[in-house]
C-alpha cells in the first residue's frame, strides 16, 4: 500500500490524489455510521413489507421481489446520481462522504450495482464482514476489501 501511496501522490495519511484531484480520505467512524443509516433506512422498508405480508395484503413472493428491486435501486441508483452526489447513498450522503474511483470515472449504475454485489457478498460472511468493517481502520488508505476489488475510495465531501 505504501508503493501505491507514493506513486500516486498523496500528501498525507488523509488525503490522496488520484488522477488530477486531490481528495480528503473519509474517516472510519463515517464509513460505519453511513452503512449504518443505509441499513436503518432499508430495513424501515422491509418492516412495511413485512407488514403487508403479515396483514395479507401482498403475497410473500411479491414482496420479496419489491424488497430486492428496492435493495437494488436503493444501492445501484441513488449512487449513480450526476454532479456533486455522485457515489452516494443517503447514508454518505448524510454523513459528507462518497465513493471515487480510481481511474477518475463518474459511477454509474453498472458499477453501483457491481459495487453493492462485492460490499455484499463480502458482508454475507459474518467473520469476514465483521474484519471489514475494522480493516480501514489499519490499513493506510482506510480501504475496506470491496474498496479494494473494486477499484474505489471512500473521500470527504467536506470542502
Amino acid at each position: 500500500t505504501r508503493d501505491y501511496v507514493e506513486k500516486h501522490g498523496a500528501t498525507d495519511g488523509l488525503s490522496i490524489r488520484l488522477g488530477t484531484q486531490n481528495y480528503t480520505l473519509a474517516h472510519w467512524p463515517q464509513r460505519v455510521i453511513a452503512y449504518g443509516i443505509d441499513y436503518l433506512l432499508l430495513s424501515c422498508l422491509f418492516v412495511l413489507l413485512y407488514l403487508a405480508v403479515l396483514y395479507s395484503l401482498l403475497p410473500l413472493l411479491d414482496v420479496a421481489l419489491i424488497g430486492l428491486f428496492l435493495s437494488v435501486a436503493y444501492h445501484s441508483m441513488l449512487p449513480a446520481r450526476p454532479g456533486e452526489h455522485n457515489g452516494q447513498t443517503w447514508g454518505k450522503e448524510m454523513m459528507h462522504i462518497r465513493f471515487v474511483r480510481d481511474n477518475g470515472k463518474k459511477a454509474g449504475v453498472a458499477f453501483s450495482f457491481w459495487y453493492w454485489i462485492v460490499f455484499s457478498f463480502i458482508m454475507g460472511f459474518p467473520i469476514v464482514g465483521f474484519i471489514n468493517m475494522f480493516y480501514p481502520i489499519f490499513e493506510a488508505e482506510n480501504r475496506g476489501f470491496p474498496d479494494q476489488m473494486v477499484g474505489t475510495h471512500m473521500i470527504s465531501t467536506y470542502e
